[in-house]
């Protein structure tokens, strides 16, 4: 309902549920009932979509051999060193890690 032009209100019609959209399923499980699927080789649609991923990165696509790195192994970690104008560490016994 809206303010209309004598001070009452008027419907303004639509959805009845508080403007809310249908609930649709999560997103994750939907994925995952997706990719588990078998096609006709009784292979999972992820396991096609991993092997033909891994096929990419040996054809040479870094962004393939990047995804499939990262996802198998994860990001390495990352460390910075402080050092001076004597290139001796600024901090005796302190290490500083920046992990993304």
């Amino acid at each position: 309902m809206r303010p209309g032009r004598n001070g009452g209100l008027l419907k303004t019609g639509g959805n009845t549920n508080g403007g809310r959209p249908k609930k649709i399923p999560e997103l994750r499980q939907l994925m995952a009932d997706i990719m588990g699927e078998e096609g006709a080789d009784g292979t999972t649609a992820m396991a096609a979509v991993v092997k033909r991923l891994r096929q990419q990165a040996i054809n040479g696509n870094m962004r393939a051999a990047e995804l499939l790195l990262k996802y198998t192994y994860g990001m390495p970690k990352q460390s910075v060193e402080l050092i001076g104008a004597d290139d001796k560490p600024l901090f005796d016994g302190l290490s500083i890690k920046i992990i993304k």
